[in-house]
């Protein structure tokens, strides 16, 4: 079965987001990649470890809200055709704040820039494996709690997914315009 177009559309954001946030990291030298502008704030390395450990726990995510579907036999989504790239835009000042990942997410060890690009493209199908099905039902109504955005549903959690990537792609430019980062 194809993806719904309102499942299709996400994926396509999803898709665009990532090959932004890959190119962030072209052409980078070692030194670059392991820049931190100070001991506590990331480098470009951690981000990429970051996202690869957010996507992994999302990817979990989508398995259980399938399961949960599947479960709850909720009905057909009423609008497959609707666009869910603006459904969280009642959360764009949470999101548009600063906060602390949480601590499952925080990247402690030092895993390789090329690890984590392998490992983010096997959670980014992991996360879209369970989508042909999951598009069939009406998620609307089926929430998991975001850290900072509270409840949200799961093409919303698809969406987050690509804006995730975007704002730590604009904490990458941050990193990279750091009157220390290294020239090459």
């Amino acid at each position: 079965m194809a993806l719904s177009k309102k499942a299709q559309e996400v994926v396509d954001y999803m898709t665009a987001e990532r090959e932004k946030f890959i190119a962030t990291a072209n052409g980078l030298s070692d030194t670059q990649i392991n820049f931190k502008s100070a001991e506590d704030q990331w480098s470009i390395r951690d981000i990429f470890h970051h996202i690869w450990m957010v996507e992994g726990l999302t990817a979990k995510l989508m398995a259980n809200l399938l399961q949960q579907a599947v479960e709850k036999q909720l009905p057909a989504d009423p609008d497959p055709e609707a666009s869910m790239l603006n459904s969280l835009e009642a959360h764009a000042e949470s999101w548009n704040r600063k906060f602390q990942a949480p601590e499952r997410v925080v990247p402690l060890e030092a895993v390789s820039l090329t690890e984590s690009i392998a490992k983010m493209g096997e959670t980014r199908t992991a996360i879209l494996a369970p989508l042909d099905e999951l598009c069939r039902y009406d998620v609307s109504s089926l929430l998991y709690p975001h850290p900072a955005l509270g409840p949200i549903n799961v093409y919303q959690w698809l969406v987050l997914m690509g804006a995730h990537e975007a704002r730590h792609g604009k904490q990458i430019e941050r990193i990279k315009a750091d009157a220390l980062y290294p020239a090459n």
